[in-house]
């Protein structure tokens, strides 16, 4: 079976490597099109485009996906052709976007958090503990 080819974001989503490389390019042409006024290029400098990238690709995976999308669809006005639909991209391309699609959508979100690590995000103390102390045992 071929290694899955996939990177872990900061989040613990998983993603697949084809949509986290069209995230990092379209980030990039972000950054080449906000480039050119004064006040993008003084707080993002030639210098720390790639940390730009880096900062910001996670912003653009829905964008990559839906980019990867349009990429399998015909051509418009193509669909009921005679000889079959148009398409812009070759049918070896569509089939490894395809497939990186569908492997993306397999990765499991991380599992939920219980009531204790979501009380304690929020600040508040484990409803466990609570339980405890007014019923001197934790009830199931």
């Amino acid at each position: 079976m071929p290694k899955l080819e996939r990177e872990q974001l900061a989040t613990g989503q998983m993603v697949h490597s084809l949509i986290a490389k069209t995230a990092r390019e379209i980030t990039e042409a972000v950054f080449e099109a906000c480039s050119y006024t004064d006040k993008f290029h003084k707080v993002w400098p030639e210098r720390l485009r790639k940390r730009f990238i880096q900062r910001f690709w996670p912003e653009y995976i829905g964008a990559a996906r839906e980019s990867l999308t349009a990429l399998l669809r015909p051509i418009p006005g193509t669909e009921t052709d005679p000889d079959g639909p148009k398409y812009a991209t070759h049918e070896m391309l569509r089939d490894q976007i395809f497939e990186a699609l569908l492997i993306d959508g397999s990765y499991k979100a991380p599992p939920p958090l219980s009531t204790d690590q979501l009380r304690a995000n929020a600040g508040f103390e484990p409803l466990s503990d609570v339980l405890k102390a007014k019923h001197g045992k934790v009830l199931h």
